[in-house]
């Protein structure tokens, strides 16, 4: 359920208690937000809250990327990272849902541990997103710029509300550009202030 932003005033408690029954959640019900604006004048806003996901191999921009949002997000929002596209994929498929924001980085990591990994890489998860219907925001922030490019484009054909932050400057980048892409989702009302 999205929570709602509305002006906290004493003078519209009764008019919001005599429209919100408490069989009926007025958060859910278009209507009923509707007649909470004509009686008090409020505007019943839905914002999502839910997890910021991040598809990263770089410590050190994960680390920066944390840093960034705990001066952007609610404390509380939940941050799922993970270093590989089969991973992302596996959670997407079950908690898609609960996603606000989810942020690609193309190239991933072959590990040689003990057990060799292919990582993936972003497209991977592009190319899942782009089969299902749009449900969050995606920052694609590659400086693969071709690969980055082709993840771009995928998703945005596909309906998807993305954009893409060209990494600069060490870890620069993040506290600036795509700090800033963060903003606008969130001046947008795809993320909670």
């Amino acid at each position: 359920m999205p929570l709602l932003r509305y002006v906290k005033d004493n003078r519209h408690g009764a008019a919001l208690k005599s429209v919100c029954r408490r069989s009926v959640n007025p958060f859910d019900d278009h209507s009923i937000r509707a007649k909470i604006m004509k009686r008090t004048g409020i505007e019943m806003i839905p914002i999502r809250t839910g997890t910021i996901v991040i598809l990263e191999d770089n410590a050190a921009r994960v680390e920066a990327m944390r840093a960034s949002l705990t001066k952007t997000v609610p404390e509380s929002t939940p941050i799922v990272v993970t270093d590989s596209a089969c991973t992302m994929i596996v959670w997407l498929k079950n908690h898609l849902a609960d996603a606000v924001l989810i942020s690609l980085d193309h190239d991933l990591p072959i590990r040689t541990d003990a057990n060799p990994t292919d990582c993936g890489d972003g497209r991977m998860v592009a190319d899942y997103l782009a089969q299902l219907p749009p449900t969050c925001p995606v920052i694609v922030h590659s400086s693969n710029d071709a690969c980055a490019a082709g993840m771009f484009y995928a998703l945005q054909s596909a309906g998807w509300p993305v954009s893409r932050v060209v990494p600069y400057d060490g870890e620069a980048w993040i506290g600036q550009a795509w700090a800033e892409q963060i903003q606008k989702y969130m001046r947008d009302r795809w993320l909670s202030p």
